[in-house]
């Protein structure tokens, strides 16, 4: 319009305007903002913050030279002459060339073959988003080799040699990873988590199939020598209440094998090693060197073979040696089918087949395995191996089971146990039939006092597996798969099974059986079958076709959740390896800590916690010595290494006197509701018998500790359970209840327990470094003195299947816990607080003294 166009009016126009008037000192683009909207306001607006060019100064001139040598400044800076030529001709974006271009100049669509580009541009698209440039491979040059070259088996096995750099393999390695999860940890590569179904399947099959765990990465030490030498030394290694228990007829005579603890030499009660399973050979002469084998784990083998290496291989003169021996295996079988698999899969070698084998020592340990056979026979139709002896010791010589292989997976339920429809058709005969008075049969067991006298008489541990040229000769023996196959291809009846000739390869293996739960009876007892190197494939599979299920690491941790075992190194952070993995969740969880934003991560200082990623011991026996008021020791029995200085109590006899004390203070059993005469018949028992001749012990009036021990730095072991609601988990706090909330919850079994208040005072929290040192983050915690004092921490928990409520084990301050006892009243468990760190209610949990760690 007329107004429009009257009232715009050009840049050059106003300013000379401007200018005309007297306004010099006006800037041009004030001047356009003034005049101009939109487009050209947001222009004045950008070059407003321009830098003004700057006219040369007489000072400049001066200083300035009036010629340079092009030679000498191109030397001077060839460096970044260098570096700009290399990031014009070689580009470090991951795009494509034509993907460089804005996308409102790109014409056409293009392809990602560079051969679709100019020629003049293949060498520079050749090196973007492509994962194998034209003329060149990942790994070095050379156009890269199609797939079919690349699986060829040489290919793979080189492959697989550069991945395993820094870690090994199990022989499972390629079957776990198709099908779990993989992570490195412990120097191996090892499945953390199944990928196809969760903690309840493994549940399941703990309670009602089996569990198989690889358990290959544990590591064997391998002592050969004179006997009591080697005794000697061990003795000296582990607590003092163990040293007759090495000495005992039954560990030295190699039927057993047993779990001690090894701490450095003469360092008792600290400097923990780690957790062994000992097992010696058992020998069919006199005159045989005697051999034993320490299974450990692989995070502390290393200290203990240092420690051994240190006592018997430095000095010389020695008769005994120290070797690791690196080519045996161990699966652990897990869960009442565990028997019935072993016995589907392991067969007999037949008598004519031993003449195969021409080894040193291979005779006598065959035909001395057919006493091994004979037990094995007799024991395999029992249900469970909660029937067997606890951790006897069979060696057997098995047949390849590859050659015995089933066509398909087979359901064991369907093939040890009658059938449901028959067990049904039993049943209705049994309720049927008025004169049936007994239930249906069940599969014929063995006593126990004739397995006990069979292992005392004969020589049930003795095999070839020792021997290191046997177990050389066994691995070098095996055929491969394609052969096995090829003869499988050539049966006349598809599925059947390989018929068992002379030239069939023997196995030596061990069987170990192991124990199960604490409190339920032949729960998670199993067997462990140790086997020479290279047969690994050979046995997984054919325990996974008889209906065996693979567990992981997180299966593993599960299971002694439910069983209420302790495993290493995370329920012993007295050990080394304890305490770098310690560190290393410390870590990971300030890290993840720092991640979220400081309105979506809780407030530990509002909360009350001081330690939320780890647990400070000498903080919180400090702290307990302060708020008790309990009679402390002379100062000159107490040195001030021993007063900062924590231990765990592991001496057997003292936890054990101190379980007996809690036990004590539970109510008697109300003998008045008993029958008259067995009322009678105990009062005459208890008059004929002195008190210590009854089958136990009278309760302690005080809890005894060796005077080598003081009480007041001793944390024990103990495992509890949730009283109601609550599922424990890692680095909870342990506290001791009030008289007031004992008291509550004798008034109210509705009562879950009392709460903490808010820390809102300043005064009560500090600032400490969280995460990287060198990034000076913090975290605010708190300093201060909670309602209910803490004695411990909680080391794992998770809800527990078979109670169907929360359980876990914690670490405790012994003085914590019998003060937890004494407020406890009489009739019932004793009674500890449970409290997450990111909550302020407090949950009550019954505990239990461990005995044996």
């Amino acid at each position: 319009s007329a107004f429009s166009a009257a009232t715009i009016v050009s840049r050059s126009q106003t300013t000379s305007f401007l200018l005309g008037l007297g306004l010099r000192g006006l800037d041009c683009s004030h001047v356009a903002l003034m005049s101009e909207t939109g487009k050209a306001r947001r222009k004045a607006k950008r070059l407003k913050n321009q830098p003004q060019t700057v006219e040369p100064s007489g000072y400049i001139e001066d200083v300035a030279p009036r010629s340079i040598s092009v030679l000498d400044f191109a030397a001077a800076r060839a460096v970044e002459l260098n570096a700009m030529k290399r990031a014009v001709e070689s580009s470090s974006s991951t795009k494509q060339l034509f993907q460089t271009l804005p996308r409102h100049m790109r014409r056409r669509a293009a392809s990602h073959n560079p051969k679709r580009l100019p020629r003049r541009l293949r060498t520079v698209a050749g090196g973007g988003n492509q994962r194998f440039p034209e003329g060149g491979s990942s790994g070095g040059e050379g156009k890269r080799q199609c797939r079919r070259f690349r699986r060829r088996a040489k290919c793979l096995r080189e492959e697989y040699v550069r991945r395993q750099s820094g870690k090994r393999w199990l022989e499972t390695h390629m079957w776990h990873a198709k099908r779990m999860k993989m992570v490195d940890c412990f120097g191996f590569r090892l499945a953390e988590t199944n990928a196809g179904k969760g903690v309840r399947a493994a549940y399941r099959a703990l309670l009602h199939g089996c569990l198989l765990h690889d358990l290959s990465y544990y590591k064997c030490i391998q002592l050969t020598g004179n006997q009591s030498t080697i005794i000697k030394t061990l003795e000296s290694m582990t607590p003092p209440d163990t040293v007759n228990f090495l000495r005992r007829p039954y560990i030295v005579d190699a039927s057993h094998e047993h779990a001690i603890l090894l701490y450095r030499r003469h360092s008792y009660p600290h400097h923990l090693i780690g957790p062994t399973k000992l097992l010696w050979q058992q020998q069919t002469s006199k005159s045989a060197v005697d051999s034993v084998w320490l299974w450990m784990h692989p995070a502390c083998v290393q200290e203990a073979f240092d420690e051994l290496f240190s006592e018997f291989g430095e000095k010389p003169g020695q008769e005994v040696t120290v070797k690791l021996v690196d080519d045996l295996l161990r699966f652990r079988l897990i869960g009442p089918r565990s028997h019935a698999i072993l016995s589907h899969v392991l067969h007999s070698v037949e008598s004519e087949a031993f003449s195969v084998m021409a080894c040193e020592g291979w005779d006598e340990c065959g035909a001395l395995c057919r006493d091994g056979w004979e037990f094995w026979s007799g024991i395999a139709d029992c249900v469970s191996p909660s029937a067997v002896p606890s951790c006897v010791v069979i060696g057997l010589t098995v047949v390849d089971p590859r050659y015995l292989l089933p066509p398909r997976k087979v359901d064991m339920v369907s093939m040890y146990y009658p059938k449901r429809k028959a067990v049904k058709h039993q049943q209705d005969q049994t309720i049927g039939d008025s004169k049936a008075t007994s239930p249906p049969s069940s599969p014929p067991t063995v006593t126990a006092g004739c397995l006990y006298q069979t292992i005392t008489d004969k020589k049930l541990a003795v095999s070839p597996l020792w021997s290191p040229t046997i177990r050389q000769q066994v691995k070098e023996a095996k055929p491969p798969d394609h052969e096995i196959n090829l003869r499988r291809s050539k049966l006349p009846i598809p599925g059947t099974q390989l018929p068992v000739t002379e030239e069939t390869c023997q196995i030596p293996v061990v069987l170990i059986q192991q124990d199960g739960s604490r409190d339920v009876s032949s729960f998670g007892c199993g067997w462990d079958v140790v086997l020479p190197a290279g047969w690994g494939m050979a046995f997984w599979i054919a325990l996974i076709y008889r209906g065996a299920r693979a567990a992981a690491l997180r299966d593993m941790e599960r299971a002694d959740v439910e069983m209420g075992k302790v495993s290493f190194p995370l329920h012993f952070p007295d050990s080394l390896a304890g305490q770098q993995q310690a560190s290393v969740v410390r870590q990971q969880a300030e890290k993840k800590y720092l991640r979220y934003p400081p309105d979506k991560r809780p407030s530990y200082a509002k909360l009350g916690v001081t330690t939320p990623f780890y647990s400070d011991w000498n903080r919180l026996i400090k702290l307990w010595a302060e708020q008790t008021e309990e009679v402390k020791e002379p100062e000159a029995k107490r040195s001030k290494s021993d007063e900062t200085q924590w231990y765990i109590l592991r001496s057997k006899d003292t936890l054990q006197n101190i379980q007996h004390f809690i036990t004590s203070r539970l109510s008697k059993p109300q003998t008045k509701k008993l029958p008259l005469e067995v009322r009678t018949l105990i009062s005459k028992q208890l008059q004929r018998k002195s008190l210590s001749q009854l089958p136990f012990s009278p309760p302690p009036s005080k809890v005894t500790v060796p005077s080598c021990l003081h009480l007041s730095n001793a944390l024990i072991h103990v495992s509890f359970t949730m009283l109601y609601r609550g599922a424990p988990s890692t680095l909870s706090m342990v506290c001791v209840p009030s008289v007031e909330d004992i008291a509550s919850l004798q008034q109210s079994k509705s009562f879950s327990g009392p709460s903490e208040c808010v820390h809102r005072s300043p005064e009560e929290s500090t600032k400490v470094s969280c995460g990287d040192p060198d990034d000076g983050k913090t975290m605010e915690v708190f300093n201060g003195v909670t309602a209910r004092p803490q004695i411990g921490y909680v080391l794992s928990g998770d809800f527990c299947f078979i109670r169907g409520c929360g359980r876990g084990i914690a670490l405790c301050l012994a003085c914590g816990l019998l003060q937890c006892v004494n407020r406890t009243p009489a009739g019932r468990k004793p009674l500890i607080l449970i409290r997450e760190n990111k909550s302020l209610q407090y949950r009550f949990a019954e505990f239990t003294v461990f005995s044996t760690c």
